[in-house]
């Protein structure tokens, strides 16, 4: 073991040399105080759910999982951060539009395969998607994943994600299809060309209420330069209805491609504003909430079944 490289609310990550295969590799060790049957079954589904995915060259490999000490661990490539961290590093907090718009393909061209495989990510978001050492974008961390023919291992009543990225009808306790990945990439799309993610407030209730009820303003409102191709795949991102967003991850990345070539000069479309008879609309009756604590992940009682 050479080094902490770094600490989460999840894991410690550590640099360990394999001796075997004569390579650096990172080592995850996931905090639990008390791995039980439920939360060792939680960490073993991560580990499956990425081994099922085989070696895509935009998901994170799992070279090993197993237990430490009583502690689970996942033994993965090291990577040289995540997109968070170059959201945090931009000015203003704004990546520049080519480098959004590779990260977002790359993401994309991951998605595409998991959904195929069928597997949901389920917690989408910049924390959650690496960077190699050379520059490619890889989505990790699959401990919310859900393989479409399984079981959940949520309890029932519990909605499961972060707040920022998180789509309506996950918070709802409702039906989550491909359709939520693609509403948490235009959350984490959105806040890569803008700074800052399309809800903010104080408290995660404060913000997945919004998801829930509220339109989300233009990203051409925060940066004027946008092609209007980008404005509209983001707003269509975030439809509350996920029948309204793009099909597939496939879809997204031709209009990703199709921006990149100047070939799209649509308007941007109306936004959607969920309307008072929409089941996605509820008012939010649940208390005592961690402030700040909207960009944690969440499992919490949900905030309403849909109909």
């Amino acid at each position: 073991m050479k080094q902490l490289l770094g600490e989460g609310g999840k894991k410690k990550v550590y640099l360990v040399h394999d001796n075997t295969l004569d390579r650096d590799v990172a080592f995850a060790l996931i905090k639990t105080e008390k791995p039980d049957d439920e939360a060792r079954t939680r960490i073993k589904r991560e580990a499956q759910a990425m081994g099922k995915l085989g070696d895509h060259p935009n998901i994170v490999t799992v070279y090993d999982f197993g237990d430490h000490e009583g502690q689970p661990y996942i033994v993965q490539p090291v990577m040289s951060g995540d997109v968070e961290g170059l959201i945090e590093k931009a000015p203003e907090h704004r990546l520049p539009l080519e480098q959004t718009i590779g990260i977002t393909k790359s993401v994309c061209q991951g998605l595409e395969f998991a959904h195929t495989k069928g597997i949901i990510h389920r917690d989408l978001k910049p924390g959650n998607v690496m960077m190699s050492t050379d520059g490619t974008a890889k989505i990790g961390d699959f401990g919310l994943a859900v393989a479409v023919d399984l079981s959940r291992l949520t309890q029932e009543g519990m909605m499961v994600g972060t707040a920022s990225y998180m789509p309506p009808e996950q918070a709802m306790g409702g039906e989550v299809t491909a359709k939520a990945d693609l509403y948490s990439l235009g959350a984490m799309l959105y806040e890569m060309v803008t700074g800052r993610p399309p809800f903010i407030g104080d408290d995660w209730v404060n913000v997945v209420s919004q998801h829930i009820n509220m339109s989300v303003v233009s990203p051409t409102w925060h940066r004027a330069d946008l092609p209007p191709g980008l404005e509209v795949l983001i707003l269509q991102l975030l439809e509350k209805d996920p029948e309204k967003r793009p099909a597939s991850a496939g879809d997204v990345l031709k209009a990703l491609e199709s921006i990149e070539a100047g070939k799209v000069e649509k308007e941007p479309s109306q936004v959607t504003t969920a309307p008072e008879s929409s089941p996605l609309y509820r008012k939010v009756l649940v208390g005592n909430p961690n402030k700040n604590s909207y960009r944690r992940p969440l499992m919490v009682p949900c905030l309403g079944k849909v109909p």
